[in-house]
This record gives C-alpha cells, sequence and structure tokens, in this order.
C-alpha cells in the first residue's frame, strides 16, 4: 500500500496522508488496508475498507489502479 501511495502523496500536496497502524486506533486487522478520507476537520467522506479488493482482479495493486479507485471514490 505504502509504495503504491508515496507518488500520489508527491502528487497531491494539497492532501494531506497520515499513516496510522490500526492497532493505535482500535480498528479490525480484517478490513486493512484501508483508507479513510476526511474533509471540514472530522467529517468523514471516503471509507474505503479492504481496498485492495476493489481493484480489478485483472490489475495490479499499482499506483495506477490505487488512483483509479481514490478517484472513483472522490478522494482525488
Amino acid at each position: 500500500m505504502e509504495s503504491a501511495l508515496r507518488p500520489l502523496v508527491a502528487t497531491y500536496p494539497y492532501i494531506h496522508f497520515v499513516k496510522v497502524h490500526y492497532e493505535d486506533i482500535e480498528f479490525d486487522n480484517a478490513a486493512v488496508p484501508t483508507i479513510l478520507g476526511y474533509r471540514n476537520q472530522g467529517d468523514l467522506f471516503a471509507n474505503l475498507t479492504g481496498i485492495i479488493d476493489m481493484i480489478p482482479e485483472d490489475e495490479d495493486f499499482d499506483t495506477d489502479s490505487l488512483k483509479k479507485v481514490l478517484h472513483r471514490n472522490g478522494v482525488l
């Protein structure tokens, strides 16, 4: 996840990406990796739990496939 996300962090400097370990926020490890999108200081607008499953089976999990999912869900 991190290697796919890193180029997007550089491309979208106005978006603040924060990496948090699931145990630190008492999140179920069955739901990781997950991307949560917040705006307006705490309003959840995107809950991409199980994001790996959102990538089509015929695509590799890479920056391009992750970018498509984030666009489709209004994160980027």
